[in-house]
């Protein structure tokens, strides 16, 4: 049993598409981080029980006494009493927004910009708070901001490692591998990527190769064709970040996605959250935890209690258990699995010996090549 670390949360939201979004996310303070939601659960007696969560900010706020770092003009430790325990919102979208009077708006940051900001803003904390480290929680796209600082931009300046700064990094639906669609042969894609409307080519593989890849050009660099197509995003670069230390909450509900995306479910197909398909929203190595949640939206997975018991289990739980199936063999049949991953998924129950309680429940999944 290891001791609890309390740390500065730095939040990372996902991409805003258009600029009504945009703008309905800067103007929240916690760009969401604070949204809750109600909905009706099967209770242990089989009938619907209402059901309510406050949201990841206020359950952060009284379950382990974090606070937000919002002082008036700027996010500040200044004036708080336990400084660790802050939560932090690296606000990237304000320079697109157009709700504010002193500035133009609409300027996109790339994800290496964004990814230098994310650099300041936790040199910033750092500093403030007297921290050695952070946590990062980040959703949908910027899961890739935060990846794009680890394995590139750290490795290009000549810094230090990304553990020396980051303690954990927990990702909600994003597409590590990329946003790839179930219908179109490719064409979909080829089209979005070569368009590039909105940055939405960020989600293209030659793109996650440039902002992933140390010294890989910039966009206008066309990488051998080659090289992109065996790079497999969904790894994490030797060196950069043990993925130990990574937890990749995956959704698996499609059908929730909210009703004006749904032309994305129907591209993306049933095995996804409704925009990012379930075999791309993970790494290598790396924790999983599959939630019945779509990729955002009331029924999303950040405002939702399974993400965040998810998240504090892994951020500040003290017990890691392990175990090793034995004896287990399934036959395959050799040439139509030949070469390729073969994936098995258990539901598992944990409780202590003598007591009629579940400590834990839930689906696991394993994956072989």
């Amino acid at each position: 049993m290891q001791e609890v670390s309390f740390r500065p949360i730095v939040y990372v939201r996902g991409y805003a598409m258009t600029q009504s979004e945009v703008d309905a996310t800067v103007d929240d303070p916690f760009y969401g981080f604070n949204v809750g939601s109600t909905h009706f659960r099967v209770n242990q007696n089989g009938g619907s029980s209402f059901f309510a969560f406050e949201s990841p900010l206020l359950r952060l706020a009284t379950d382990y006494g974090y606070s937000d770092a919002f002082s008036g003009t700027r996010q500040t430790a200044a004036q708080i009493d336990r400084p660790a325990r802050t939560v932090w919102i690296f606000r990237y979208y304000d320079d697109t927004s157009r709700t504010f009077d002193d500035r133009p708006g609409g300027y996109r940051l790339t994800i290496e910009e964004a990814a230098m900001r994310l650099l300041t803003f936790i040199e910033q904390i750092r500093k403030e708070t007297g921290s050695e480290k952070v946590y990062l929680v980040a959703h949908s796209m910027g899961g890739l901001v935060c990846r794009c600082l680890m394995e590139k931009i750290l490795r290009e300046k000549g810094r230090e490692g990304a553990e020396a700064m980051i303690d954990k990094f927990v990702t909600f639906g994003t597409p590590h591998g990329g946003i790839e669609f179930a219908v179109g042969n490719g064409i979909l894609e080829r089209t979005r990527d070569w368009l590039g409307i909105k940055d939405q080519d960020n989600f293209g593989r030659q793109r996650l190769y440039e902002f992933l890849t140390p010294k890989s050009g910039s966009r206008s660099v066309k990488t051998a064709k080659k090289v992109v197509f065996e790079f497999d995003p969904r790894t994490m670069r030797e060196g950069a970040f043990s993925v130990d230390r990574v937890l990749c909450i995956v959704g698996t509900n499609a059908r929730d996605y909210e009703v004006a995306y749904g032309l994305s479910r129907w591209s993306v197909g049933p095995q996804s959250d409704g925009l990012v398909q379930i075999e791309n929203a993970w790494v290598h190595g790396a924790h999983r935890a599959y939630v019945h949640r779509s990729h955002s939206g009331r029924y999303g997975m950040v405002n939702s209690e399974e993400g965040y018991q998810n998240l504090r289990r892994f951020l500040f739980g003290e017990v890691k258990v392990q175990t090793t199936l034995m004896d287990f063999d399934l036959a395959f049949d050799a040439v139509t699995y030949e070469g390729r991953e073969k994936a098995y998924h258990f539901e598992v129950a944990i409780a202590f010996r003598a007591f009629q309680c579940f400590c834990t429940r839930g689906r696991c999944r394993t994956s072989v090549r």
